[in-house]
This record gives structure tokens, sequence and C-alpha cells, in this order.
């Protein structure tokens, strides 16, 4: 009986207990249901917007909360005078309305999107989402108008740099003319166009004949050769906006060897570097290019250039041990045969490549129908230090006393002008394809010219107290000034994005004024 009590009175509490906490969760769950219905209730009319016929404004208002919809009211005869900038939007009871829903409005009151930002109210954007006239406007400078691939880039050419050379006279006479005295100056309309943009590429040119080496020039047992030059380039030009780009270039030329060295002794036994060839670095370049002109039809830009010394340096030396050395007084036409001696003759000069060029530039082109072009180049290569010139001789002639002589000196660069123009004509264009669709012919002229007259380091003159024996070097243009012509025929070939271009270019002037025989330059130009 006892225990019946208290199983009694446990099962109570228990009841008790579980009354208690049923009750406030019932609560609490009817509470929650009431609040979810009213903020989906909410959520409803606040979705359901209608916008205000007659204005430029979108003027969202949540619909009255009544069962049936409102009647419709007719928009005012003449929307163009209401102004929204000069009145705010008018306020009105839940049950009164003063416009139709945004579905019933009129075609010809259909708000635009001509609403000044700080006039609009916050849930504008909900509004102006549903409006057709209101479209995202693209920036300014999301695409160029001018048209890049209707102008395919200028082939140019690669002139004399000066016409440079280390010339020797006297004793032993002698001439090189080396590469990178007279050809390793920057020419911006190389492989280049005045449109900005992205690219990268490769070219290969051969220049036949375009170095020199004289040795015992005008004697009868003298001799003289020419090199060829093969210079591939890889280089890659990346814009920095959509107006401006920058381009850099690296060069390998396969050339004559920058450290030459011409040797006679008994017998004679002479050595001359003939073909003394070396694969070597070029001078890097980096040229900026802004925009300055982008029209349908015309594309004019600026910038400048400059060309960094990375080349190596011009070493020259000449060694004579001959006790039967046959002398010559080259000063006299033809040269005079004055007899034999003991010579003895160590001779070094070395030019160093340590000139900085900066050159400003404009480039512009013009297309005058849908498949020709015309495009130039007007190019200044002004020279912001010098090289250092050295020389060290030691001169000895039969039993006369050892003349030894250290020379110091600098070598200042002309300041060139370049005029570079090209015209082409597409014969077959057609684009986006991935395949060959274009081909076209160009044909440029190129006009190099010196501004100044030549700076030359020298004569260094080692003499005896003979006067036919001597060795007189002077370094720079012997010619004084350049005015060099080069005409270009070329071939582009377009694949998808890579234009393939294949051309030759022969000089007009002779002498010094030219730089090589020919030259033939297969240009692979990516775009990307």
């Amino acid at each position: 009986m006892q225990i019946r009590l208290r199983s009694s009175s446990l099962y109570g509490a228990a009841l008790r207990g579980a009354r208690s906490f049923i009750a406030p969760v019932m609560c609490a769950a009817v509470i929650v249901a009431n609040v979810g219905e009213v903020a989906a209730q909410r959520r409803e009319r606040d979705s359901e917007l209608r916008i205000v016929p007659g204005t430029e404004l979108a003027q969202v208002q949540p619909l009255p909360p009544v069962v049936a919809p409102p009647a419709p009211v007719a928009a005012p005869a003449n929307p163009a005078t209401v102004n929204p900038a000069s009145s705010a939007p008018p306020t009105v009871p839940p049950t009164t309305t003063n416009s139709a829903p945004a579905n019933t409005a009129p075609a010809n009151t259909a708000p635009t999107n001509t609403a000044p930002a700080n006039s609009a109210p916050p849930n504008n954007a909900v509004a102006q989402a549903n409006q057709p006239n209101l479209v995202p406007r693209a920036g300014a400078n999301n695409s160029r108008s001018f048209s890049l691939a209707r102008v395919p880039n200028m082939i140019g050419d690669q002139t004399g740099g000066g016409g440079a050379q280390i010339q020797t006279t006297g004793l032993v006479p002698q001439s090189v003319s080396h590469p990178n005295l007279g050809n390793s100056r920057l020419n911006v309309a190389e492989n280049n166009s005045p449109v900005i943009g992205d690219r990268c590429y490769f070219t290969y040119r051969h220049f036949e004949s375009a170095s020199s080496v004289d040795y015992l020039n005008g004697l009868p047992t003298g001799g003289a050769a020419s090199q060829n030059i093969d210079r591939i380039m890889f280089g890659i030009e990346r814009q920095l906006t959509d107006m401006s780009s920058l381009e850099f270039r690296l060069p390998f030329n396969a050339q004559l060897d920058s450290n030459l060295l011409f040797s006679q002794f008994a017998g004679p036994t002479t050595s001359t570097p003939y073909g003394a060839t070396n694969f070597e670095l070029g001078n890097i370049n980096l040229i900026f290019k802004q925009a300055l002109i982008d029209s349908d039809g015309f594309y004019l830009s600026g910038g400048v250039g400059l060309n960094i010394p990375t080349a190596p340096d011009v070493t020259v030396r000449t060694r004579v041990d001959d006790p039967a050395y046959r002398v010559f007084d080259s000063r006299r036409n033809p040269p005079a045969f004055l007899g034999t001696a003991a010579v003895n003759l160590d001779s070094t000069t070395v030019v160093r490549n340590q000139t900085v060029n900066l050159s400003p530039y404009f480039g512009g082109a013009f297309r005058p129908s849908e498949r020709s072009f015309v495009q130039g180049f007007l190019q200044w290569d002004l020279p912001l230090n010098r090289s250092g010139v050295s020389l060290d001789e030691t001169l000895i002639v039969n039993t006369l006393p050892a003349a030894r002589q250290n020379f110091q000196g600098r070598l200042e660069q002309q300041i060139l002008m370049r005029a570079n123009v090209g015209v082409g004509h597409w014969w077959r264009y057609r684009e986006r394809s991935r395949y060959f669709h274009s081909i076209a012919t160009m044909f440029e002229a190129h006009y190099t010219t010196s501004l100044n007259d030549a700076q030359t380091t020298g004569p260094f003159t080692v003499a005896t107290n003979l006067p036919a024996v001597f060795t007189q070097t002077t370094v720079g243009n012997i010619a004084n000034r350049i005015d060099v012509v080069n005409l270009v025929a070329g071939v582009p070939v377009m694949v998808g994005a890579t234009t393939f271009t294949n051309a030759f270019t022969v000089p007009v002037r002779g002498g010094l004024n030219r730089s090589f025989d020919f030259e033939y330059s297969l240009i692979i130009d990516r775009r990307f």
C-alpha cells in the first residue's frame, strides 16, 4: 500500500512537470508560426512593386493591404510636364491610390533611365532591373576603334649607326668595320606598328656583307674580306593601359668576333681574322608607346625607345715580329716601297660599348580603304653619353729605342634621324578564321641620316725617328656624314592570330652609305 501511494505521487509529479514544459513550447511554436506568416505576407507585399507612370523616375510603392486590387487611375495626359526634380513623390494614405500598377501603364508613359542618382529611393534598383531601357554603360576604353588586324607591322631595316670604324695607317695599315660599332643602335620601325597591342614575336634577319676587315690595306701583300650578320631577336609587347604599351627586345648576333687578332711573323707568316665569327648578345631595347589619336581610319602614337649597351666591347690586337718586314709609305698613291726592317709591334685597341641611346619617335597609321593601308615612323636617335677608347702600343724598329704609348679617349656617337614609310594592300582578307585567311604585299622606304659631324677619337700616333715608320690609329666615322636609303618589299600572311612575313631589303647608295649588300627577313608575330 505504501508503494502504491509513492507511485501515485511520482506519477502526479511527472504529469505536472510535463504540463508545465509542454505549455511554453506550444506557445512558442504558435508565436513563431504567426511571425513567419507575417514575414511571408510582408515579403509578398514588398515584391509587388508599382512604377508611377508619366515621370522619368521610377517611384516604387507597396500595394495597399486590401483584398481586392484597386481600380487603376488614368495617367496624366502630358507626362512630360511632370518634373520629379522639383517635387518629391506624394505620400498618400494606404486606402487611396494615385497611380496604376506597373503592368497597366500606357506604352507612351514608360519610364526612362535619366533620373539623377541622388533622387532615387533606396529600393529603386529593384524597379530599374524590370525596365528594358536601363542598359549598363560599357567603359569608354574597352576597345579601340582602329582595326589593328587591318594594318600589319612594318618590316623595317637595320642600318649603320654612324659608320664607325677602327682605322690604322702607317707601318701596318688596316681597317675594321665591326657591327657593334655601326650596326647596334635601335630602329623603332623594325617589326613594329604605330598601334599598341599585346604580342610576342621572333625575327631572323640575314645581312649579306655587313662588316669588313682590311689588313695591309692598299699594299701588295694586303687583303680584305667581308662578314655576314645573322641575327635573331625575341620580343614581347604588353599593354600597360588601354592607351599605352611597353616593348622588350632581346637580340643575338652571329657576326664578326668582338676579339680580333692580326699577326705577322718571320717567313712571313700572316694570320688575319677574316673568318672569325662568334654568337654574341646584342644591345637590349625597351620601347614605350602612347596612343595620341585613335579614330576609325587614322591612328597616331608617340613614345621613346631606350638602347641599352649590353653587347660586348670591341678589341683589336695587332702583333708583328718580323726581321725582314717590308716597309711601305702608305701616304703615297700608290704606296712607295722603302725597303725592309726588323719590326716588333704589339698594339691593342679597345672600344668599350658604354653609350646609352634615347630615341623619341612618332608613329602613324592610315587606312584609305578597307584593304589598303599606309604607316610610318619618324625617329631621332640621341646618344646620352660617350664610350671609352684606349690604345696600348709598343713599337721597335731595327735598333732604335722602343716607343711605348698609352692613349685614352672618348668616342661620341652621331645624332641620327630615321624616316620610315610603308604602303600595303590586302589581296585576301577574312576575319575570325583559324587557318590561312589573309595575304598582303608591302613596300617600304627607309632613310637614315646623321644630323651632326662625326666626333672621331684620335689619331693616336706612335712614331720613330724614321718619318715613314709610324702607326696612327683613328676611331669613328671616317666619312663624317651618312645618308642611307634602303627599299623593302615583303609579303605578310596571317594564320589565325599569327602573322608570317618574308621580306627583302636592298640598299640604294654605295660606299659607307651602304650597310650591306642585301637583307632577308623572316618575322613571326603572334597577337594575344
